[in-house]
Formats: structure tokens, sequence, C-alpha cells
């Protein structure tokens, strides 16, 4: 639409003529009264509308996201509870090294530095053939001194000597039980007692 204003110095105040014009057919004007105007009030409004095409399709509204549902914060309560039950993890303890088998323990005579082995429950020392190990002393009677064995326990017993036995330069009075380093003397030989592993000493009554 368009309107024009048209201004005339020979009209007075007090009276205004409007002319309105609507172009329908591409481009020729054509003027109406005021008058003539539809409303009848003196004033022109003309409204074009486009045509609608209801051909054309409607676009689908756009899905919308479901909103995300936030959980709880646990309590204070519940977090010390879970702490509790958690296992703690159990220290390990370094493998302590295998100790290697210790081999029985073997009673030994060692005279002149020769070490003679007790395997027997009773050896006899002195200066005749038939004893087990044998003594060659002028100071040892025939049958002089006796070594018995009963468990781990080991005792030297005098078989009624001429001149007796001394253990750590003491007289024994009968028998007396010995221990590893006692030291033993007959007439004028002296031996040692000692309880050495088994696989370090020689067999019965042999010397090594």
């Amino acid at each position: 639409m368009r309107v024009t204003f048209v201004e005339e110095e020979s009209l007075r105040a007090g009276k205004l003529d409007i002319e309105s014009a609507s172009d329908r057919s591409g481009g020729s004007d054509q003027m109406h009264d005021a008058g003539s105007s539809p409303s009848g009030t003196g004033s022109a409004a003309v409204v074009s509308q486009a045509p609608v095409d209801r051909n054309v399709p409607v676009p689908p509204a756009a899905p919308v996201a479901p909103a995300a549902t936030s959980r709880p914060a646990p309590s204070r309560a519940a977090s010390a509870e879970a702490v509790r039950r958690t296992p703690s993890p159990s220290p390990q303890r370094p493998a302590q090294p295998s100790r290697p088998a210790t081999a029985p323990l073997q009673p030994v005579l060692e005279i002149d530095g020769r070490k003679y082995g007790i395997n027997a429950d009773s050896i006899v020392l002195g200066r005749s053939a038939d004893a087990d190990i044998l003594v060659e002393d002028t100071g040892v009677s025939r049958r002089h001194l006796e070594i018995i064995t009963r468990g781990s326990t080991v005792m030297a017993v005098d078989l009624g000597s001429t001149n007796g036995i001394y253990v750590n330069d003491r007289k024994v009075d009968g028998s007396t039980v010995l221990r590893h380093g006692d030291r033993i003397t007959m007439g004028r030989v002296a031996m040692v007692f000692r309880m050495l592993p088994a696989r370090d000493t020689p067999g019965q009554g042999g010397a090594s």
C-alpha cells in the first residue's frame, strides 16, 4: 500500500484529505477517493495476505531428551559403614629360609688325634686284646674303662682299675656322666669326649 500526502496552500487548516492507491494489477496505480473507502471513516486500509499452501509438509517437532535423574549422595554414616566393611589387606610375611636338616649326634672319643666312634651301648678300653679299644700303656689295666650309652646319656665307668680314671683332672668314684669336651685320663693316656654329627664319625671302634 502506498499513501501520498498533497499539501495545498489554498486550503485552510482544519481539513485533511487522504488519497490511497493500491497496486493490484502488476504496476498500474488506481486512485480511490477517501469517501469511497469501505470503512467509511475517511481512512484507507488495504490488507493483502499471501496465499497459504496447505500441501507443504510441516516438519516434525524435535524430540525432547528426558531429564537426567540425579541420585542422592550417600550419607556420611553409609560411607563410614562401607569403610568398616572393606577388609584391609593382611601384610605378607617374608618367607622364612628353610633350615637344613641336622644330622644326629654321636659320641666320639678322640685319642692322640684319632677319633673312635661309639656306636654300641657298651665300649671297653684297656690293655687286653679283648678290649674294644686297645690302649697300650703300662699304667692302664687290662679292662680299665667302660663307656655306656643310654639314649642321649653317656657315662664313664671305672671297671676297678689300679690307677683309676679322671675326668677334667678329678678322680671318678665309680661312674660319671660325660659331656661334650670332657677330658678323660687313665694312666698316662688322655682322651677327649665329643658329640659330633654322625656323618663325621667312624664306625664302632674304628679310628679316623
